[in-house]
C-alpha cells in the first residue's frame, strides 16, 4: 500500500513537506478527517450489529477517535475504545483447552470475580438464566472467535480510499476549490 506522501507526489505533484505544514485542524482537512473517522466508527459498529456479535454496550458506544496535531509529523488520527478488551474481541482469544489463531490466550483455570460479574451483567441484559460462573469457566476453556470488526473495517481498500480522499482535499485546497470529499468505504 502506498503512503499518503507517495500518492500526493506521484499523482498530484504535491510535496509532503507542504502537506505537513498545512495539516492544522482549521483547514478542510480537519472536516474530512473527522467525517472519515466517524465513517470508520460507524462501520465498526455496523459490523458488530450485522454480525450479531456479543459485545458489551460500552464497547459499542465507546468507540471513538482523537485527532492529534504535532509539529513534526503533521497530524495523526488515533482510534480509541473505552473497553480494554476491544482488540481481544476483534482478534479472539484462545482458551486453556481450545487454541485459536490469535495472539491472545486465557491462562487461568478459574474465572476471576470481575469476569463472572461482567458475564452475569451481560446475561441479565440478554435474559439468559444460566449460572454465570459456569459460562465464565466455559469461556476460559474454549476462548472465542474474533469478531474482526476492527481488522475488517481498516482493510486496504478503506485505507486507500481514506488516503485518496486526503489527496483530493489537498489538491482542491491548493487550487482554491471547496467541495466536500467523502471516502468510499466498503
Amino acid at each position: 500500500m502506498q503512503s499518503l506522501e507517495q500518492i500526493l507526489n506521484q499523482k498530484y505533484g504535491i510535496d509532503s513537506e507542504a502537506v505537513k505544514k498545512s495539516q492544522s485542524f482549521n483547514t478542510p482537512i480537519e472536516s474530512y478527517v473527522k467525517d472519515a473517522a466517524q465513517l470508520f466508527i460507524d462501520l465498526m459498529q455496523e459490523k458488530l450489529d450485522n454480525d450479531n456479535v456479543n459485545a458489551t454496550l460500552s464497547l459499542r458506544q465507546g468507540l471513538g477517535f482523537e485527532p492529534k496535531v504535532s509539529d513534526e509529523d503533521g497530524y495523526e488520527l488515533v482510534f480509541t475504545s473505552e473497553e480494554q478488551y476491544a482488540e481481544i474481541r476483534d482478534q479472539g482469544i484462545s482458551g486453556t483447552e481450545v487454541k485459536r489463531d490469535t495472539p491472545f490466550q486465557f491462562t487461568k483455570q478459574h474465572p476471576s470475580t470481575a469476569m463472572v460479574q461482567s458475564i452475569e451483567q451481560w446475561m441479565n441484559a440478554k435474559g439468559f438464566q444460566l449460572p454465570s460462573w459456569a459460562v465464565a469457566t466455559n469461556i476460559l476453556k474454549r476462548g472465542y472467535e474474533g469478531a474482526h470488526f476492527i481488522t475488517d473495517t481498516f482493510n486496504d481498500n478503506n485505507l486507500n480510499s481514506f488516503n485518496e480522499g486526503i489527496a483530493t482535499v489537498m489538491m482542491n485546497s491548493a487550487v482554491g476549490r471547496v467541495e466536500k470529499v467523502i471516502p468510499e468505504f466498503e
